[in-house]
């Protein structure tokens, strides 16, 4: 995955897309700081995650930025937000986590905590702050 994110940033040079660019250097930059605390290779699902903390980081700047009216560095964000979305893997909809939830809680599970562990098992596919949220509502 590391070698597709060097040869898009080739490419975003070689057609000049400043914001592209930008960002996939920031995934890289990350990935390579983290494979120097790791001492390793990161593996697929490792760069996965990292590019999953920076989409959150993302999305936490552009409600800060909502917040704050300015709404230049939102369409930045969203644009960059748009771009790590692209590398990871398809969220589930809102629907399809009441779903799952409910099954859980009709099984006889009705902590928190474990619920949300069973979890884990979709990675990087359910919103945890969504589940936690619908978790709460239902329960």
């Amino acid at each position: 995955m590391k070698k597709e994110i060097e040869e898009r940033i080739k490419h975003a040079m070689k057609s000049k897309d400043q914001t592209l660019l930008m960002t996939l250097r920031g995934v890289v930059s990350k990935i390579v700081e983290q494979e120097k605390i790791d001492n390793t290779e990161l593996s697929d699902s490792d760069i996965l995650k990292t590019i999953q903390k920076i989409a959150k980081q993302r999305e936490d700047s552009i409600s800060q930025f909502k917040t704050a009216g300015r709404i230049d560095l939102v369409e930045k964000e969203s644009l960059e937000l748009e771009i790590l979305k692209s590398y990871l893997p398809k969220q589930l909809e809102e629907s399809e986590i009441r779903i799952i939830l409910k099954n859980i809680i009709a099984n006889g599970n009705t902590n928190i905590g474990s619920i949300m562990k069973e979890l884990v098992v979709y990675g990087t596919q359910i919103d945890k702050k969504l589940a936690s949220t619908i978790l709460k509502e239902l329960l």
